[in-house]
């Protein structure tokens, strides 16, 4: 690994066999990194890589076709198997290792031979890793986690796990389109499904103190019963108590990149492996769900390394409404959560990213936009169609006969009984008009309609009936608060109280709702001192007026206490 230069010098040109050691699959050390991205502005080192790398594929394929005369290139198919297999054929081989379908011949099961590079050519970074890797995934026991069986060395000293054979296809291509006379492409919602056990997956492991760090669809296989199996943690990173025993490694890997540059994170490709955590695996889930949504990934890499880690640092991930306009909103709120460059605008957990995607199954408000609340009440009504539309019908029709009424007695005194049963009659209709009303929902837009309308008969009909009024102006600026209508709320709150006042300087229980309504304003813009003034007025009112425990006296003081942070 390059020694570190001191602060605020350049990184130093990398050496050609730093290159080489990167092509024969080493990791890529923060300094490379940092002057391919920073100082490679002609792209001649990205140039000499690409020319290494040009290099050894030749002198690969001269090896597989020279193997017979080379021992050192021997395959484990043309030499003694571990002890207690059987090799049937290779599935597959990459940089640092192949995998082979055998035989235990023990358990008369077919496994998946995980075997490291010729001994000699292994490094001590790759055995270590090696071994974690077996150590991490025996500890962690999910159905949805491959397991491991075994390990050991082959007879010319390679290492070898024999792990869950998974007859099965990465993520992305599973049931990807219709097939003739088979099962048919998932649906949104199926895809949906598959994802959760995903997601469950890594949590489990997260769980544990475990970060993939390498997530993506290569490695998650769905076999045959539609299962997903999430795979090859040779680059996780351990967190906790367990880091403990990985400590000597991470030392010599800070500042090294691991994982698929198609699915890092930006925290990923800093180069400071200190930022990477849990939502490092949520980022990769998020593309993985983009591709499995969508068919492509949520932005383009292409050029040169320099590029790749610009565009993962920088560029906007494509909105799926702009691909699609028909994509779901919520849909569309979740994955560009999980794809958030920011970390602390990222779900947190992969668990909070499972939760908001069960919440849009079944069609309750995500936590992404809870804080919207026309939102939380479209997405109410939207499941409650048919109850809210009745419901609606049947508060048109009051709200109508009661405006009428309240117009006919507006200059009715108040000893009159009727009048006051029509008031109550009146709050009541206002009060259903309210979202956070969870007994009386109504439609945004009408009832915003109903109650500037209301507001307007107020003004010009009931001017005479001064407390008639001041009840009605309390009940109008209540629901506004309601609706997030802050400053209609504030004026008609302030209105009611300063006739209650005029009419009688001594508060009663009407002056008190005012108050603790104006207290709820306060709070909800996060005017904490004035909130605190409010409901402490209200609470003094209520205790003096009501001589019994009141459910008004308790609501006080709730707020008044919520105020105290």
């Amino acid at each position: 690994m390059m020694s570190s230069n001191a602060p605020g010098n350049p990184p130093r040109r990398p050496t050609r066999e730093e290159l080489e050691a990167i092509v024969r699959g080493a990791t890529m050390d923060s300094e490379i990194l940092s002057y391919l991205r920073e100082h490679d502005s002609d792209g001649s080192v990205q140039k000499q890589l690409e020319e290494i790398r040009s290099e050894h594929g030749f002198l690969e394929e001269f090896l597989d076709a020279n193997q017979d005369a080379l021992s050192t290139t021997t395959p484990l198919t043309m030499q003694p198997a571990p002890e207690g297999y059987e090799i049937l054929r290779e599935l597959d081989r990459g940089a640092q290792g192949v995998v082979y379908l055998a035989h235990q011949v023990s358990t008369k099961r077919r496994v998946a031979l995980k075997v490291i590079l010729q001994a000699a050519f292994a490094t001590e970074r790759q055995q270590q890793r090696f071994e974690r890797e077996v150590e991490l995934v025996a500890s962690m026991k999910h159905p949805n986690i491959v397991t491991v069986f075994d390990s050991g060395v082959t007879p010319d000293g390679r290492m070898f796990t024999a792990m869950e054979y998974i007859d099965g296809v990465p993520l992305n291509l599973y049931r990807l389109h219709d097939e003739p006379g088979g099962q048919a492409a998932m649906t949104t919602r199926e895809r949906v499904d598959l994802f959760l056990k995903v997601c469950d997956a890594v949590n489990s492991a997260h769980r544990r103190g475990i970060i993939h760090r390498d997530l993506k669809p290569l490695n998650i296989l769905v076999d045959t019963d539609g299962e997903p199996h999430v795979l090859d943690f040779g680059l996780a990173k351990v967190v906790g108590p367990d880091a403990m025993t990985e400590s000597a490694m991470d030392a010599t890997a800070a500042g090294e990149f691991m994982g698929t540059f198609a699915y890092a994170s930006p925290e990923q490709v800093s180069g400071d492996p200190d930022l990477v955590d849990t939502r490092t695996d949520v980022y990769a889930l998020g593309v993985i769900l983009y591709d499995l949504l969508l068919g492509q990934r949520p932005y383009e890499l292409g050029g040169n390394v320099h590029e790749m880690i610009k565009g993962i640092m920088e560029t906007r991930p494509q909105a799926p409404r702009e691909l699609d306009p028909e994509f779901d909103r919520d849909l569309e709120t979740i994955l560009l959560t999980s794809l958030a460059k920011d970390v602390d605008r990222r779900y947190q957990s992969v668990h909070d990213l499972a939760d908001d995607l069960r919440c849009w199954g079944s069609g309750e408000p995500i936590m992404a936009r809870r804080d919207d609340a026309w939102y939380v009440l479209r997405k109410f009504v939207s499941r409650h169609r048919m109850p809210v539309g009745l419901a609606a019908c049947m508060v048109l029709l009051i709200i109508g006969f009661a405006i009428t009424m309240a117009v006919l007695y507006a200059n009715v005194t108040l000893a009159n009984k009727r009048l006051a049963g029509m008031i109550g009659m009146a709050s009541n209709v206002i009060a259903s008009a309210d979202p956070e009303n969870t007994d009386r929902p109504f439609t945004a837009a009408t009832a915003i309609d109903m109650l500037e309308a209301w507001s307007d008969v107020v003004h010009d009909e009931m001017a005479d009936e001064p407390e008639i009024r001041a009840r009605i102006l309390n009940d109008l600026g209540e629901s506004f608060i309601g609706f997030d209508r802050h400053g209609l709320a504030q004026t008609h709150l302030e209105e009611a109280q300063h006739t209650l006042v005029d009419l009688d300087p001594e508060p009663d229980l009407e002056t008190a709702r005012s108050l603790h309504q104006l207290g709820r304003l306060a709070y909800k813009r996060a005017k904490y001192d004035d909130a605190e003034l409010f409901f402490s007025q209200a609470l003094a009112i209520r205790e003096g007026l009501h001589e019994e425990p009141h459910i008004d006296t308790a609501q006080s003081l709730h707020y008044l206490g919520s105020t105290y942070r």
